[in-house]
């Protein structure tokens, strides 16, 4: 593959070496230039733009996004970042008292502190604990967890920063009916695994859009399940608060700006012209080659969920200062995620279509000597 003509697709500086793919994503250049035209043709006129056009741009859009994620249209709408969806749906489903959620110890930290705010008000947290277990076995010990007070089970399609890929598809079938609701938290879903196995069995599904998705930042979706459209609303009450349907619902909480949401199409271009050039196999074969070395660094540690994690290689190091590990790296023109968990430091490496063979070689030279 000609990692040259990918690169033509983005704008970042070739002179560093991009291995954070899953933190803030990329914009491709053609996506920047629809959402420039976007919002330049609501600027001209913008009353205009609100009453003839906007409506009706958006759900184009929208409809556009549920047929690129295999998604039921009636059930998908845009929001501004996954960490909206998340607790769209846990303000949906409102815990109370009597009830816990379950979920595991590998949840991202935004996601825990939504967590602690649920049980100061008296839900029971369950946090199964899953260091060590493969992906399989860690939505397993999820599954037996799960009892007659579980009104919620949540799980991340792809851990954050383990980079742990779970089959939320098998949570999803074994509470498909129950009184229990599966939430996943899929930041690092949409472009990056399949997520209509997951929706397809009734799953509420939070996805970030900007990382693997290539849409601008400040992009989101949240999938809802048929039997919850009826009455699930906006955290923030506005306009269409009471319209009959979940998109209507959904398509004006506010003045905003709305252009990042009007250019599916260009983003749907992007991914035609990654796969016609053999994007995806490259970028596995690539990750393989960056998980391998990782696993050969003084003191790692593998991680069991991560082994079959497309884009994403992550390992447990010896070293205690994450953060100043990250920096060091930074210094010398790399950027990887390195970072504390409770179970150590973490390094993860995330590529993206535009990663040469090159970058990797720095990355992992830079690590050699800094470790």
């Amino acid at each position: 593959m000609d990692v040259s003509a990918v690169r033509a697709e983005f704008t970042l500086d070739w002179g560093v070496a991009h291995l954070n793919h899953g933190s803030f994503g990329a914009v491709p250049r053609r996506v920047q230039e629809a959402v420039t035209q976007a919002r330049a043709a609501a600027e001209r006129d913008f009353d205009a733009f609100f009453e003839d056009r906007l409506f009706a741009d958006l759900e184009r859009s929208r409809t556009a996004l549920a047929a690129w994620l295999g998604w039921d249209p009636a059930g998908t709408v845009f929001t501004a970042n996954a960490t909206t969806a998340l607790q769209t749906a846990l303000a949906h489903l409102a815990p109370g008292p009597d009830d816990e959620v379950v979920t595991t110890t590998h949840e991202y930290d935004a996601t825990g502190l939504a967590l602690e705010v649920l049980a100061g008000r008296g839900v029971r947290i369950r946090r199964v604990p899953v260091a060590g277990l493969s992906a399989t076995a860690a939505v397993s010990a999820v599954l037996d967890a799960v009892g007659p007070r579980t009104r919620a089970v949540l799980l991340s399609h792809v851990t954050s920063p383990w980079a742990e890929l779970l089959p939320v598809e098998e949570a999803a079938a074994a509470l498909a009916g129950s009184s229990t609701a599966l939430v996943v938290d899929g930041a690092h879903g949409p472009g990056l695994v399949d997520t209509s196995r997951v929706t397809g069995q009734g799953a509420w599904y939070a996805a970030t859009l900007h990382k693997w998705g290539h849409f601008p930042r400040g992009t989101g979706a949240l999938f809802i399940p048929p039997g919850d459209r009826a009455g699930v609303r906006p955290l923030v009450t506005s306009w269409h608060a009471h319209a009959p349907t979940a998109p209507e619902r959904f398509s004006w909480v506010g003045t905003t700006d709305i252009a990042p949401f009007l250019v599916t199409d260009a983003v749907r271009e992007v991914h035609r012209t990654l796969a016609a050039a053999g994007a995806r196999q490259r970028m596995r074969a690539l990750t393989e080659t960056v998980r391998r070395a990782l696993h050969k660094l003084p003191g790692a540690e593998q991680i069991p969920g991560n082994s079959q994690t497309p884009a994403m290689a992550a390992v447990r190091l010896a070293t205690s200062d994450g953060a100043g590990l990250k920096r060091a790296l930074a210094a010398r023109g790399v950027h990887l995620w390195a970072g504390a968990t409770a179970e150590g430091t973490v390094v993860r490496a995330s590529l993206a279509s535009y990663v040469s063979d090159d970058d990797v070689y720095r990355a992992l030279h830079a690590l050699r000597e800094l470790l």
